[in-house]
């Protein structure tokens, strides 16, 4: 698996270990996290529909 989707085990202990309201906030359709809406130019996924799906993915999908 490691070959296929490189992870740092420190990273993966350290987000295990932390509380539940510091883990990062990731879009399960698209993979944008809410440091890429704010942070990369040219990213916009328009916000968050709920706590896993941004509101561009949600557009998609038709879930308004």
């Amino acid at each position: 698996m490691r070959a296929v989707f490189p992870f740092d085990p420190d990273v993966y202990h350290q987000l295990y270990n932390a509380p539940a309201g510091a883990h990062p906030r990731i879009c399960r359709g698209c993979g944008v996290s809410a440091w890429d809406m704010e942070t990369t130019p040219g990213v916009d996924a328009g916000g968050w529909h709920d706590d896993a799906t941004c509101l561009a993915c949600a557009t998609l999908a038709g879930d308004r």
